[in-house]
């Protein structure tokens, strides 16, 4: 067999999906095999190692890189550590000085670079040489740069702008146009608003501008007897630094350089082809209005702080490669350093090599290793091919188009941080430079393919780009991504050890289906909103905490296969619902709402999730309405914990409208039900409906007797029925669909729930329904709520057979006693709601009713 036809397959332990750098070292071997060696290697992950299936041997494959492989010109002259701003610098002079052919690219961008660099270049040599004037080491101001400040546009500018704005300070002092402000000139009614503004005399302000330019003339030792060529004290530097004058000259050099600076970035755009072409379109984005933008992947445009990731990238290729020999030859530790970075063959001898965010177990800092601090260690292969494969993070067309709502311009997959879906997640964390979902195929791809899928790498949420970390893993639970993507791998850019950005791995997500993800769609635009909200300075922190836990929430339904999650999410919006309640008049300035409605099938989903007796009694409280006044449509319970007005919050002259009708707001469940008891009980006093206004929206909603007596006896979690009642209240029940209602029948004897049974049909919320027989209408006497709300347990049960008796039901039970705290749980125990079928079963087991036919029915009333 030809060997050139036969496909080698390498396991590259060396390249895993974490940290970042060796993932982009993955993707750098490919693009440069596929590039410059074999256009039809292929690469995949498996078993989170890739692996590169190619016609070169293990022998080929390390002759390639060691002999033959062309570095790509990395090269970032618009950032100040690029070696471009450096006399001799390390990184740069020595690949601008070599003659080996495989650095001919580089050269070549150098000298690319250095036409675009002459304005700037001067005009830093002037902030260095203002600067140097407060240095107290052998940087202090030679006078080669006093005398090219002295020359300099910006030095001479500074000079004239002040010495004119004094004279016209003197014209306006000296009284010749005191009266006759029409005559003056332009400028010096220019001057005159300002003084006005300063709140300054012209004389005060004279003074001031006269220091000001003694000041500046004192960087070029101009000003006799107040200055030296002698290095400061640390005083007389602290002064100068702080002078007037000072600020005034470096700001305006500044300036200066920061608009050559961005001149700079869109020249190099029109003018930079090749290879130089791709580096600049993964560092840098120009939007419309022709500023940069910086993808969070090269940090700002090629760094990270003082480390910058071109002239650090041109020092480790000087660490491999022989510069000053005429062929570029390897260096002898080039090879076992390339083994540990393809293979992960031991090497103990890494040197000293910052790696910045890309890899922060190595990165070294504070407690990194044993003692205070430890070095940063690193393989120079694995930081020149981590930024050989960043190159393939170009932005695309069609996501540049809607750039202006995503994060660090255009990069691909790339997303609002969300700070949730991990464990150190901080609230600072949504500050930071935003997330990075990186894909994991597993089927054999060309570079031609790898490429289209990061040029194109963007990902769709209900037909809109995925912004936030959410979006994004909605977008991969429901598969609306690229296809061939087998898994993502989360990354942050995060503010960790102080001030640094790490690139840190948030956890994996299998681009697999997940069930009702749908359902987020009606609940992740109101979370956005309290995102929006939370974000206010004037905000307090406890929104920022129930935003983070809905968002937390939303990762957790978008993990679990099966769709779990969705009842702690509903538990989430309530919390954060209650939240916008607590802060009426914040709420109300920040046009907060009430959570949405939401569909019936959320009902459905929470069942599957959990069938508690808490979860149950929360449905059978919270799928209950009303009229509280006649004549208008029925009200869910909601309204009694959040001042809804339809879609919205109701609104008053100081902020959130919270009226009587919210009572049970902020009490536990015990206090809470019996208030909301109450104000229906005044509806129904008011003739606002006939029974009192407590109907279920499903009959089949109901609590089971069983569950009622554990929530009497103290057997329940009195707080999470209350905590799920209230997300349960913004479904909207339909009817008589039974599906996730369906109680389980029980046919036990009611035993210790008689007393609570014979109160309960002494206060009916609908006429009591005897199958094949006649309604019977019992009227309620509040008075005995009111009693038993007391806790007088005896009184209440009085009123109850009085008015059984009455309604043709002759109660068995007679008498009943309990202690008040029994009373009192009892009269909670009427919110929740039971179904006509346990009301039935009540009447049979508890009195014995006179039975009418059809014909003879009729209404009793007490």
């Amino acid at each position: 067999m030809d060997n050139s036809s036969t496909i080698h397959v390498h396991k590259l332990d060396g390249c895993r999906p974490t940290p970042l750098a060796h993932y982009l070292k993955a993707l750098g071997i490919l693009r440069l095999v596929s590039e410059q060696k074999d256009v039809t290697a292929r690469g995949w992950w498996r078993d989170d190692v890739f692996h590169l299936a190619t016609r070169l041997n293990d022998v080929e494959l390390e002759t390639f890189f060691l002999k033959e492989y062309i570095p790509t010109p990395i090269l970032s002259p618009w950032l100040k550590g690029s070696g471009f701003y450096k006399a001799n610098d390390p990184g740069l002079v020595p690949i601008e000085q070599s003659e080996a052919p495989r650095f001919k690219s580089f050269r070549n961008g150098i000298l690319e670079s250095r036409k675009q660099l002459n304005a700037i270049l001067r005009a830093d040599s002037v902030i260095r040489s203002i600067k140097a004037r407060t240095k107290r080491n052998k940087t202090f101001q030679t006078p080669e740069q006093r005398d090219f400040l002295a020359k300099s546009v910006v030095f001479q500018t500074c000079i004239r702008e002040l010495i004119e704005e004094c004279d016209i300070l003197n014209q306006l002092m000296g009284g010749e146009q005191k009266s006759e402000n029409d005559s003056l000139s332009e400028e010096a009614l220019k001057v005159m608003q300002k003084l006005k503004n300063e709140n300054i005399s012209a004389q005060d302000k004279s003074n001031k501008l006269k220091s000001e330019l003694e000041t500046i003339e004192s960087l070029i030792c101009k000003v006799e007897g107040k200055t030296s060529d002698k290095c400061l004290s640390k005083s007389q530097a602290d002064k100068l630094k702080t002078s007037d004058g000072y600020s005034r000259i470096l700001g305006l050099a500044e300036r200066e350089f920061a608009e050559l600076k961005s001149d700079l970035i869109v020249k190099c755009k029109q003018s930079w082809r090749g290879a130089l072409s791709k580096w600049f379109a993964a560092a840098v984005v120009i939007g419309d209005d022709k500023k940069p933008n910086w993808p969070a992947l090269l940090g700002s445009g090629g760094n990270d702080g003082n480390l910058d990731f071109t002239n650090n990238s041109m020092q480790q290729l000087g660490q491999l490669f022989d510069l000053k020999s005429p062929d570029g030859i390897s260096r002898p530790v080039a090879k076992p350093l390339f083994e540990l970075a393809f293979f992960n063959v031991p090497y103990p001898n890494l040197g000293k090599v910052k790696i910045g965010q890309f890899s922060p177990a190595t990165a070294g800092g504070t407690n990194s290793s044993t003692g205070y601090d430890g070095e940063s260690n690193a393989n120079p292969w694995d930081y020149i091919l981590m930024l050989e494969g960043a190159i393939l993070f170009r932005a695309g067309v069609s996501r540049r188009c809607q750039s202006q709502k995503l994060p660090k311009a255009a990069a691909p997959f790339a997303v609002h941080s969300s700070g949730a879906g991990y464990g150190s997640s901080d609230s600072t964390d949504t500050a930071g430079r935003g997330e990075q979902w990186i894909p994991l195929w597993n089927q054999p791809s060309s570079l031609h393919e790898v490429s289209a899928l990061f040029y194109e790498g963007r990902s769709q949420i209900v037909g809109k780009i995925a912004e936030q970390g959410t979006d994004m893993a909605r977008a991969v639970a429901r598969m609306g991504v690229a296809r061939g993507i087998q898994q993502f791998e989360r990354f942050g850019y995060l503010k960790r050890n102080g001030d640094n950005h790490y690139a840190v791995s948030l956890g994996r997500f299998g681009v697999n289906p997940r069930s009702h993800q749908d359902l987020l769609d009606e609940v992740v635009p109101w979370i956005d909103r309290l995102r929006s909200i939370a974000s206010d300075k004037l905000a307090p922190e406890s929104f920022d905490r129930v935003h983070r836990a809905c968002e937390e929430a939303v990762f957790n339904c978008t993990r679990d296969r099966h769709g779990h999650g969705f009842l702690s999410l509903l538990i989430s919006l309530a919390i954060a619902e209650n939240r916008f309640i607590q802060s009426p008049k914040f709420s109300a300035e920040q046009y907060a709402r009430p959570i949405p409605c939401l569909d019936e099938r959320w009902l459905h989903v929470v069942r599957e999730e959990e069938d508690s007796v808490e979860l149950r009694l929360a449905i059978a409280l919270a799928a209950q309405h009303g009229n509280l006044k006649s004549n208008e449509p029925s009200q869910s319970i909601r309204i009694h914990w959040s001042p809804i007005d339809g879609n919205y919050f109701a609104k008053g002259e100081s902020g959130l409208s919270i009226g009587p009708e919210q009572s049970p707001c902020g009490f536990d469940l015990q206090r809470a039900l019996i208030a909301m008891m109450h104000r229906r009980l005044l509806a129904y006093q008011r003739g606002a409906a006939e029974f009192i206004p407590l109907e279920l929206s499903n009959p089949n909603a109901g609590a089971t007797p069983e569950d009622i007596q554990a929530f009497i006896e103290h057997r329940v979690d009195d707080a999470r029925i209350l905590a799920i009642a209230r997300g349960l209240m913004a479904i909207k029940f339909r009817g008589q669909q039974k599906s996730a209602f369906t109680p389980k029948a029980s046919h036990k004897p009611l035993g210790g729930l008689a007393l609570y049974s014979l109160l309960r049909l002494a206060m009916p919320t609908a006429p009591i329904r005897l199958h094949g027989h006649a309604d019977k209408y019992v009227r309620c006497n509040p008075t005995l709520f009111y009693r038993l709300s007391n806790g007088n347990v005896n009184a209440a049960v009085q009123i109850a057979t009085r008015q059984l008796a009455a309604s043709g039901l002759r109660p068995r039970l007679r008498f009943g006693v309990g202690s008040p705290q029994l009373g009192r749980r009892l009269a909670a125990s009427m919110a929740f709601g039971i179904s006509p079928a346990t009301t039935a079963r009540f009447v049979f087991a508890l009195t014995a009713p006179e039975i009418h036919s059809d014909s003879q029915r009729e209404r009793v009333n007490a």
